[in-house]
Parts: C-alpha cells; structure tokens; sequence
C-alpha cells in the first residue's frame, strides 16, 4: 500500500502536537474486505504509539469481529512507514479470522491452543539447533501452519493438503508488494522464487519444532506426515564484489569526516569499511568488545530491531577481530568521548552500546539506519550509475542495467582487499570475516601472534595518508637483478614487475628472523627500508606485496572529499558536539 497517499501526515502531526487523538479511516489495498481505523498518541516518554483497528468494510456494531495492532515509533518521520505495515497486519489478520470462521464453523482451534499450551514449557534451550530461529519459528508454526491445519483437521489432513497450504501461503507473500521499488516509489511483488525460499526455511523450523514437541506429548498432539518441501534456484543478482581504491579511500575520508563532526553513527560504518562487519555487527557493538589492549574487537552479537541480541548471524560469527592501525585509531577517539561523557563510569561492566544514538548513550542505532547512511556515502565516493553499469559489465555481461549499490558491498570489498592487496589467505580472511569455513578448524586461526601479523599484512593497503607517509607501510622498490638474503644463509632473486615493484618470497623465514636486503652499491633503490619483526608466519602466508598507493594520489582523493558539502549529512544522521566557528576551527 502507499500509505503517505492515504494518510494525512501534516494533520496528524498537528494534532500529535497537540497530544490529542487522530482517527483515519486507511484503506488497505492488500485486504478485499477491511479498512483500518488509525489512532495515533504521544506518551510522556515522546514515544509516539499507532494502532490499527481492522474492521469490515461495511462494519455493523456489536455484530462483526475487529483486529487490532499496536506498535510504537520513535519520530514522527517513521509513521507513515508504521502505518502502513500496522494498517496491512491488521486488515490481513482479519481476513484470516473471517475466512476461518466462514470456512470451518466446526473447527474449534484445538491444534493451535494444543501447541500454546505445550511450548509454554519450552524455551529455545530446548532445541539448540535452532536456538537462534526458535521464537520466529514458534510464531510461524502457530500464526500460519497450525491455523490452516486446524482447518482440516489434524487427524485427517494428508501431504496433498498441507502442500496446498504452502504454496497459498507463497502465494499471499509475493502479493504482499515488499519486494524493490520501482523509479516512482511503488513496491513490487516479491520474486516467487525467493519467496518460496524463505517461506521453505520458515515452515522447515515449524515442522522441526512440532515433531520434537509431538514425540515428548504423544497424547496430546497427532502425528503430522510432513511433505518434503523442495528448494528452488534462486538467481542471485551479482553484486559487484570489489570497489576502486578511490571509491575505497574516498569512503573512508568521507566517514572520518563525519565521525570527526560528531556523527557517531558514522564511526559504526568506518568499522563496517576498515573491518568487513556486518552492518548489524557494526551498530550492535558495544564497550566491552573492545580488547583491552585496543587491538581487537570481539564480535559476539549484533542489532537486531533496535536491541542488541547476544549472538551474531551464523555460530562462526563469534570472532576475534584484529583492527587496523585506522580502526584503532577510531576506537580510541570514540573511547574517549565516552570516558569524558562519564557513561562508562556509570556502567563498568561495558555492556552498552561503543556507537549510541546522540544523547541516548544505551540507545542502539538501527541497522538500517546505517545501511542507508553507507549507500549514501559511496555514492559520493564516485559509485553513480556510470561506474555501477560499467561495474555491472565486468561481473555479468547479460543485464544492461547496473547492480544495485547495497552496504553490504563494503563486505565482500573487504574481503577481496584482503586476499589481493593485503595478501592474506583465504582461510584466515574466512576466519576473522565470520564465514563458515568447514576445511579448516579455526581455533588455532586468529591467537595472539596472527593477530599482529594480519595487522602488520593490513599496513599494504592504506587509506590514510598520514600513514602513508610513515616508513614503516612503504615496500621495497629495487633495481633488476638485486639479490636478497636470509639469516639461515639461503637467498633468492627478485624479479622485476611490470609495476617496478619486486615480490617477495619469504615462505622460508622462520618466526622473529629479520630480513636483510643487501645489493651491490648503487644497484639498491628504495623509498624506505624497514625491518620488520614478523611475529608469525602461517604455513601459506602468501607474501607478495601489493601495489602502493602513491601519497600524492591519496592527498588528491582526500582533496576531492573536502570539497564535498557533508553538512547535509551532519543534519540528518546527528551531531553529538557543538558545531565550531570559523575562528575555532582555524584555531
């Protein structure tokens, strides 16, 4: 439904103003029977609560059934989005009710509070395979699955029936126009193929869910001949895996700048850049799961709906993340504004958010807000529609159009930085990224020495040019032929590359040997020559250096950046801190 056509949102925010009541009849396109009344009102906290009250079209009193749906908006900006979605649940809910009612008078439910009253002793401990999904899948079985059984009959419902229920619940889903939008804002009907994707997922848990609570109560529940439900092929828009070192370098700038402007929001979405988060990894980070060192993050939960839940999205989620020498230093400022705000005194444990929401310190910031906040800063890091079509090109010739630019990009960026420039293997990258890696166990994979060799790997590609222009993340440039030893006495030649950039392999170095660069006078020319004491060598290092980004390319991409107006971006996502004048800023 378009709602913000339905819906008078200048006069309900007047009349929310005036913390009085404010009644609409909306007219819900999804529903061929119901309307919903809205009722909007402001508590004292500045919560803004909607309710929707589903009743017929031709509503007599005291004789037909109403719905009623209650949710809760912080801004008055999320009510037109609320509105919607309540208005829509609740004029579906009583199509359902009504269709019940008229299409099996005799049914009295006894499957549906059979299942209430049962997993009114569980909890999702009790099926650990599914813990996560546990609730989502309780609330499926019993709003969709058990209803519809109900219908039948539990005793007499066969697999041609209960296919027959799916495929009307897939068949409700892709009506129910929130899949993409359209140029004009109007959203589509879902892709079938993924919605029956999800819907399978959904019914699988509710079916594992019943057998296990129908073999602990035989008495009580009937034995259900489940159908086996196929997966379908979903093809997947190719995403562009990869971005320019400019768009890479200039996101970066553009989110420093922000952070440094007091957008805190935005400190989140460098994490996501510099360290491959997830975005509800990023925004439900908090205090404690920074090392005490500084030089780690523990990813152990994300944001989901605005709280923090305790667990990330897959098991091998829960990961030591080693930060960069740019993420650290992001870590320490924010650290110390929190220190200054006098929060984490008043909460020693950590436990609250490392990135909250402008003057509500245990306020998480949602998901989406960062999503939306992300997609924006790479457009004006250089991806418009030109570079997504010529990206889209290289990734799949087949579609003329250009891919769609998602914050989930920045991801698989990250990934692809690491194993091509930085050089680190896969199965490391697997491991500290949070993917699943069934090849290798990854217990050993992130301890304290592969932490400082993943950082000391990270330093080969740079965003910062204060950085840059340090000794230590230049690499060794020589001239043809120059041969480099080891201290066990072994030694190797370099090549020279096309780049003018010699790799090194150093696979044979063992751990705390240093790496000695000798050439024939006037043969060796460097920019710097550093020394490092590698503190771990992994049995596949994959050592070969990637390309430098030359200081003067970074200033210029740090130019282009300050020459964009980022005060509109300051408005919307929040400033923690006074703006400062003229004076103090040159100050």
């Amino acid at each position: 439904m378009s709602t913000p056509h339905l819906f008078n949102l200048t006069e309900a925010v007047k009349t929310l103003r005036a913390k009085q009541t404010y009644v609409q009849n909306v007219e819900v396109k999804e529903s061929p029977y119901h309307n919903a009344n809205i009722t909007l009102w402001v508590q004292k906290n500045g919560a803004i609560k909607v309710q929707a009250k589903a009743t017929k079209k031709d509503y007599i009193l005291e004789k037909d059934p109403e719905v009623k749906r209650l949710r809760t908006c912080s801004s008055k900006n999320q009510i037109p989005l609320v509105v919607g979605q309540v208005a829509s649940q609740a004029a579906r809910d009583a199509d359902a009710k009504c269709k019940r009612d008229s299409d099996s008078p005799s049914k009295d439910g006894s499957l549906v509070k059979a299942l209430e009253d049962i997993l009114q002793e569980y909890t999702e401990d009790d099926f650990p395979e599914i813990r996560r999904s546990y609730t989502k899948g309780k609330r499926y079985l019993l709003n969709f699955m058990a209803p519809e059984i109900d219908k039948i009959g539990a005793e007499q419902i066969c697999k041609v029936d209960l296919e027959t229920i799916f495929r009307d619940r897939v068949d409700a889903a892709c009506e129910s126009r929130r899949g993409k939008k359209t140029k004009d804002g109007e959203k589509l009907p879902k892709e079938r193929e993924k919605v029956i994707q999800g819907q399978r997922t959904w019914w699988r848990i509710g079916e594992r869910i019943y057998r296990q609570v129908q073999k602990e109560h035989p008495d009580k529940l009937p034995v259900i001949d489940f159908p086996e439900i196929k997966p379908v092929k979903v093809l997947q828009e190719e995403q562009i895996k990869e971005f320019l070192r400019k768009i890479r370098v200039k996101a970066y700038y553009i989110l420093l700048e922000l952070f440094v402007e007091g957008v805190v929001l935005a400190g989140a979405g460098l994490m996501a850049l510099l360290c491959g988060l997830r975005v509800a990894e990023a925004t439900g980070l908090q205090v404690c799961s920074v090392g005490a060192d500084g030089e780690t993050i523990f990813v152990d939960g994300q944001e989901e709906k605005g709280v923090r839940v305790d667990y990330p999205k897959t098991d091998d989620g829960n990961r030591l993340m080693p930060l960069r020498d740019e993420a650290r230093a992001v870590i320490a400022r924010r650290m110390a504004e929190l220190k200054k705000s006098g929060i984490l005194a008043a909460h020693p444990d950590g436990k609250i958010p490392l990135f909250s929401v402008p003057n509500q310190p245990l306020t998480y910031y949602r998901s989406e807000r960062l999503s939306d906040l992300l997609r924006t800063v790479l457009e004006l890091a250089g991806c418009d529609e030109a570079y997504l079509i010529a990206a889209q090109q290289e990734v799949d010739r087949r579609k003329a159009g250009p891919a769609r630019l998602t914050a989930h990009q920045l991801r698989h960026d990250w990934f692809s930085l690491m194993m091509n420039e930085c050089g680190i293997p896969q199965t490391y990258v697997d491991t500290i990224g949070g993917h699943i890696n069934k090849e290798d166990p990854r217990g050993d994979k992130v301890t304290a020495d592969t932490v400082r060799w993943i950082q000391q790997m990270q330093r080969r590609f740079v965003y910062d040019i204060d950085l840059a222009q340090d000794p230590a993340y230049k690499p060794v440039v020589c001239m043809p032929d120059v041969r480099v030893d080891i201290p066990d006495g072994s030694a190797i030649m370099l090549e020279a590359a096309e780049d003018g950039v010699y790799r090194i392999n150093a696979v044979s170095r063992e751990p705390y040997d240093k790496l000695q660069i000798t050439a024939p006078p006037g043969c060796l020319k460097a920019e710097a020559v550093t020394m490092y004491d590698v503190p771990y060598r992994p049995e596949d290092p994959g050592t070969s250096i990637g390309r430098w980004i030359a200081p003067e390319k970074l200033r210029k991409w740090k130019q282009e950046v300050d020459e964009i107006n980022l005060l509109p971006l300051i408005d919307k996502y929040g400033r923690t801190r006074a703006k400062k004048t003229h004076e103090e800023k040159n100050e």
